[in-house]
Parts: C-alpha cells; structure tokens; sequence
C-alpha cells in the first residue's frame, strides 16, 4: 500500500487511494474487529465479527502509509514483522523476489536467468507455477516466483538473487 512507486515498473501493489476506497467498503459493509474483540477472541472468547486488517512482511509502507490511515480512522489491524532482516542485517529472499521482478518484470529476468544460470531455470516449467493461479502476475512472474520459492535450495536462490540485484 502506497501512493506510487517510482523505478519499479512492474511491482504489484495497492494504491493508498485504493486502499482507502476499501476500508470505506469494509465500513459500510462488514465493519471491523476492534482490538478488544481480537484480544477477547484470542484469550478463548468468542469469535468476533467483522473485517480483521492483517499487514505481512513489515514493509515500511505499513508504518509510512497504512498506519497513519489506520490512526486517523480509529482502525485496528495486526503487523506482522520478521524479524530475520533485523537479527541478520539481510532482506528477506522472498523480498529481493518483489524487488528483482518489480524492477525487470518476470521476462526480463528469465531471459537473464536463461543467459547466467540456465540449469537453474531448466528446473521450473509453467505446469509448476500454478500454485500462484489466482494472482494478477504475467505468466513469466509467475513461473520466476516459483522457482524461486519452491525449485531452488536455499544457497541456489540466495546466490542468484545476489547476482540478479547487483545486475
């Protein structure tokens, strides 16, 4: 959630404008799980009704655009934040994914892959990449993300990620 994103052509994200749009959607329609229902719900109470805003990753357009909104609103919501980048001082490898795809789009960096580390490529087919069937991404995102989330060992993605972002 952001209002735009400047040098990444290709990364997928909601429009703070969008976003607000949608929690006038969820407040006319559903309302929200306030915090002491969640809380209640949580110590074995009941379950609450309502929408239930949850934020994954830690990115920092939750704090710099999603927070504030929430303030403003009197909204709840949970955040959840990794914390592997703070312990090891490295983001995420599902996150260089988001940033290499944002920045090359899934051809370019198949194309890439396909030049520098063709056997790692010639592990991932398009049957594979299924699993990512309901998003909105090109066909060639999908299939980058599945091997990069499912295909290669830890060493093998991390040392292509490396070289993929200092490309």
């Amino acid at each position: 959630v952001r209002p735009c994103v400047e040098g990444l052509p290709y990364f997928p994200y909601l429009a703070l404008a969008d976003f607000e749009r949608q929690l006038d959607t969820f407040a006319s329609t559903c309302g929200f799980v306030g915090r002491e229902a969640f809380v209640d719900w949580g110590e074995g109470g009941p379950a609450p009704d309502g929408v239930l805003l949850t934020f994954d990753d830690g990115l920092r357009d939750h704090r710099d655009f999603v927070l504030p909104v929430l303030q403003e609103r009197g909204l709840f919501g949970v955040f959840y934040v990794p914390s592997g980048p703070a312990v090891t001082g490295r983001i995420l490898d599902v996150h260089k994914v988001h940033l290499v795809v944002g920045r090359m789009g899934g051809c370019a960096v198949l194309t890439w892959l396909e030049a520098n580390e063709p056997k790692l490529v010639s592990r991932a087919t398009y049957e594979d990449a299924t699993v990512y069937a309901g998003q909105k991404s090109s066909r060639s995102t999908k299939l980058v993300k599945h091997l990069f989330n499912w295909q290669l060992s830890s060493t093998e993605r991390a040392a292509a990620l490396d070289a993929l972002l200092a490309h």
